[in-house]
Protein backbone atom coordinates (compact mmCIF):
# COMPACT_ATOMS: atom_id res chain seq x y z
CA UNK A 1 0.00 0.00 0.00
CA UNK A 2 2.69 2.27 0.54
CA UNK A 3 4.28 1.92 -3.02
CA UNK A 4 0.52 3.11 -4.14
CA UNK A 5 0.49 5.99 -2.25
CA UNK A 6 4.12 6.47 -3.34
CA UNK A 7 3.73 6.59 -7.06
CA UNK A 8 0.60 8.33 -6.74
CA UNK A 9 2.54 11.43 -4.85
CA UNK A 10 5.35 11.11 -7.23
CA UNK A 11 2.88 11.68 -10.26
CA UNK A 12 1.44 14.84 -9.14
CA UNK A 13 4.19 16.67 -10.45
CA UNK A 14 4.68 17.86 -14.20
CA UNK A 15 7.64 15.97 -16.25
CA UNK A 16 10.23 18.16 -18.18
CA UNK A 17 8.38 17.33 -21.74
CA UNK A 18 5.06 18.39 -20.49
CA UNK A 19 6.98 22.14 -19.59
CA UNK A 20 8.30 22.16 -22.80
CA UNK A 21 5.18 22.02 -24.72
CA UNK A 22 3.61 24.34 -22.52
CA UNK A 23 6.54 26.90 -23.26
CA UNK A 24 6.86 26.47 -26.62
CA UNK A 25 3.08 26.71 -27.37
CA UNK A 26 3.29 30.54 -25.17
CA UNK A 27 6.13 31.44 -27.51
CA UNK A 28 4.06 30.46 -30.55
CA UNK A 29 0.72 32.78 -29.21
CA UNK A 30 3.29 35.65 -27.99
CA UNK A 31 4.88 35.65 -31.46
CA UNK A 32 1.38 35.75 -32.99
CA UNK A 33 -0.31 38.58 -30.49
CA UNK A 34 2.89 40.87 -29.46
CA UNK A 35 3.29 42.29 -33.61
CA UNK A 36 -0.72 42.66 -33.58
CA UNK A 37 -0.45 44.11 -30.57
CA UNK A 38 2.01 46.79 -31.11
CA UNK A 39 0.36 47.59 -34.51
CA UNK A 40 -2.72 48.33 -33.42
CA UNK A 41 -0.39 51.00 -30.64
CA UNK A 42 0.75 53.14 -33.81
CA UNK A 43 -2.04 55.99 -34.57
CA UNK A 44 -1.29 57.20 -38.65
CA UNK A 45 -1.29 60.50 -39.36
CA UNK A 46 -4.99 59.65 -41.57
CA UNK A 47 -7.27 58.69 -38.18
CA UNK A 48 -5.54 61.45 -36.55
CA UNK A 49 -6.94 63.56 -39.05
CA UNK A 50 -10.42 62.04 -39.84
CA UNK A 51 -11.33 62.45 -35.90
CA UNK A 52 -11.62 66.43 -35.52
CA UNK A 53 -13.33 66.48 -38.76
CA UNK A 54 -15.97 64.08 -38.03
CA UNK A 55 -16.56 65.37 -34.51
CA UNK A 56 -17.53 68.43 -36.31
CA UNK A 57 -20.07 67.59 -38.42
CA UNK A 58 -21.85 65.45 -35.42
CA UNK A 59 -21.80 68.50 -33.75
CA UNK A 60 -23.10 70.12 -36.32
CA UNK A 61 -26.10 67.62 -36.32
CA UNK A 62 -26.24 67.13 -32.60
CA UNK A 63 -26.92 71.10 -32.91
CA UNK A 64 -29.66 71.10 -35.61
CA UNK A 65 -31.62 68.28 -33.95
CA UNK A 66 -30.99 70.32 -30.33
CA UNK A 67 -32.37 73.66 -31.59
CA UNK A 68 -34.69 72.60 -34.08
CA UNK A 69 -33.35 74.56 -36.68
CA UNK A 70 -31.21 73.89 -39.75
CA UNK A 71 -27.01 73.95 -39.15
CA UNK A 72 -24.75 74.46 -41.83
CA UNK A 73 -20.64 73.50 -41.11
CA UNK A 74 -18.23 75.14 -43.77
CA UNK A 75 -14.97 73.63 -44.06
CA UNK A 76 -12.16 75.76 -45.74
CA UNK A 77 -10.25 72.45 -47.16
CA UNK A 78 -7.31 74.64 -48.06
CA UNK A 79 -6.85 76.16 -44.80
CA UNK A 80 -8.90 73.97 -42.34
CA UNK A 81 -10.96 77.01 -41.10
CA UNK A 82 -14.65 76.12 -40.46
CA UNK A 83 -17.59 77.88 -39.24
CA UNK A 84 -21.45 76.41 -37.60
CA UNK A 85 -24.08 78.41 -38.14
CA UNK A 86 -27.59 78.32 -37.27
CA UNK A 87 -29.98 79.31 -39.49
CA UNK A 88 -32.69 80.27 -37.46
CA UNK A 89 -30.12 82.18 -34.83
CA UNK A 90 -27.71 83.27 -37.94
CA UNK A 91 -24.91 83.58 -35.09
CA UNK A 92 -21.52 80.85 -35.13
CA UNK A 93 -21.94 78.51 -33.15
CA UNK A 94 -18.62 77.33 -33.67
CA UNK A 95 -15.84 78.75 -35.50
CA UNK A 96 -12.30 77.79 -35.88
CA UNK A 97 -9.62 76.04 -37.50
CA UNK A 98 -9.03 72.03 -37.90
CA UNK A 99 -5.48 70.90 -36.52
CA UNK A 100 -4.21 68.29 -38.51
CA UNK A 101 -0.97 66.55 -39.05
CA UNK A 102 1.99 67.79 -41.13
CA UNK A 103 1.90 65.51 -44.01
CA UNK A 104 -1.98 65.45 -43.87
CA UNK A 105 -4.49 67.50 -46.83
CA UNK A 106 -8.14 67.56 -47.11
CA UNK A 107 -8.85 67.19 -50.78
CA UNK A 108 -12.35 68.25 -52.34
CA UNK A 109 -14.16 69.25 -55.76
CA UNK A 110 -15.27 72.86 -54.07
CA UNK A 111 -13.04 75.38 -52.46
CA UNK A 112 -15.85 75.41 -49.47
CA UNK A 113 -17.16 72.54 -48.61
CA UNK A 114 -21.06 72.74 -47.21
CA UNK A 115 -22.88 70.56 -45.07
CA UNK A 116 -26.54 71.24 -44.19
CA UNK A 117 -27.94 69.51 -40.94
CA UNK A 118 -32.34 69.58 -41.02
CA UNK A 119 -33.59 68.61 -37.23
CA UNK A 120 -35.56 65.88 -39.30
CA UNK A 121 -32.28 64.29 -40.15
CA UNK A 122 -32.27 65.48 -44.06
CA UNK A 123 -28.72 66.58 -44.93
CA UNK A 124 -27.44 68.07 -47.31
CA UNK A 125 -23.90 67.64 -47.76
CA UNK A 126 -20.13 67.07 -49.80
CA UNK A 127 -17.40 64.37 -50.03
CA UNK A 128 -14.21 64.83 -48.55
CA UNK A 129 -10.77 62.76 -48.99
CA UNK A 130 -8.36 62.45 -46.14
CA UNK A 131 -4.86 62.17 -47.93
CA UNK A 132 -1.92 61.72 -46.06
CA UNK A 133 1.40 59.27 -46.28
CA UNK A 134 0.03 56.49 -44.87
CA UNK A 135 -3.41 56.13 -47.15
CA UNK A 136 -6.71 57.88 -47.46
CA UNK A 137 -10.09 58.04 -46.00
CA UNK A 138 -13.08 59.13 -47.44
CA UNK A 139 -15.92 61.13 -45.37
CA UNK A 140 -19.47 61.19 -46.28
CA UNK A 141 -22.49 61.84 -44.69
CA UNK A 142 -26.01 60.06 -45.21
CA UNK A 143 -28.24 62.19 -46.92
CA UNK A 144 -31.06 60.79 -45.27
CA UNK A 145 -30.34 60.05 -41.46
CA UNK A 146 -26.82 62.69 -41.40
CA UNK A 147 -25.03 59.67 -39.83
CA UNK A 148 -21.15 60.37 -40.54
CA UNK A 149 -19.45 57.72 -42.20
CA UNK A 150 -15.30 56.81 -43.03
CA UNK A 151 -14.24 54.56 -45.93
CA UNK A 152 -10.66 53.45 -45.81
Amino acid sequence: MSRLWMRRQARRAFTLVELMVVMVLMAIVGAVVIPAFLKSAVVDPTSQATQPIVQLLKFGKQQSVELGTSVRVMLDPATGAYSVIANSVDTALAEGRLELPASTRILADSLRLRFLFEPSGVTFADSLIVSSSQGAALIRVNAWTGVVNVVR
